[in-house]
């Protein structure tokens, strides 16, 4: 079995504004879970997590396809991307501007105008009850 770090016992804080971009940026129920998995476990020195994901499928209780997908989703919207193997690099607004990389470009978090995303949900939810028995 992988031994898995545990949890950091410094509290993160979090900017207000930070949460209303989040409200904006389209994840999925497991993309956030690992979100907030990476929130709670990222090198306040650094603003970066070391987990494979192997271990976030087994803190996530998620099956290896729905932890990739998970990664790739937060990876396209800008909120933390690999760096290394096992390495991710959150955003710096989640990390006080944190990063490995003192000089890396820091990208736009990816967010959506609240009428994208009301129609975006409307398709979900007709997609999901058109495959419901009569």
């Amino acid at each position: 079995m992988a031994y898995i770090a545990p949890l950091p016992s410094a509290p993160a804080v979090i900017n207000r504004e930070v949460f209303e971009v989040l409200s904006l940026v389209d994840l999925t129920a497991s993309a956030h879970r690992l979100l907030n998995l990476f929130l709670a476990r990222f090198d306040p020195e650094f603003g970066t997590v070391n987990l494979s994901q192997r271990d976030m499928g087994k803190l996530l209780a998620l099956s290896h396809p729905s932890v990739n997908n998970a990664v790739g989703a937060l990876e396209r919207t800008k909120l933390a991307w690999p760096i290394d193997d096992a390495l991710y690099q959150l955003h710096p607004v989640f990390t006080g501007g944190k990063m490995a990389d003192r000089l890396a470009v820091v990208p736009e978090i990816v967010v959506s105008d609240p009428e994208s995303l009301r129609e975006a949900r409307r398709q979900r939810y007709s997609r999901q009850t058109e495959s419901l028995p009569a």
